[in-house]
């Protein structure tokens, strides 16, 4: 399956693997990792992860990877021939402040 992420997304992961960067050298490169590992996860079983709760769900719903060491979360949805990362969001804010 192809995975799909808009660039508005991209550069939200870029701003914070800045921010990372900026309290220590090589952080930044770490998350940019971590978010490379957690889409090769979600294109190896996409279904696997729950649909996002609290929020309006689209058809299909967005489903939602937590991630492991650092405090984000990324909503997807899926699709018969490709995966759309929607959002990698911050976890300590608001829920569904990207809405």
């Amino acid at each position: 399956m192809t995975i799909r992420v808009d660039d508005e997304v991209w550069e939200e992961v870029f701003a914070a693997a800045s921010r990372y960067e900026r309290e220590r050298v090589g952080l930044g490169e770490e998350f940019v990792d971590a978010i490379d590992a957690a889409l090769e996860a979600i294109d190896a079983n996409p279904e696997a992860w729950t649909v996002w709760p609290d929020i309006r769900q689209d058809d299909p719903p967005i489903r939602r990877y937590v991630m492991k060491r650092f405090p984000y979360l990324i909503g997807f949805q899926v699709f018969a021939d490709h995966v759309l990362v929607i959002v990698v969001a911050y976890g300590a804010r608001r829920p569904g402040y990207w809405r």
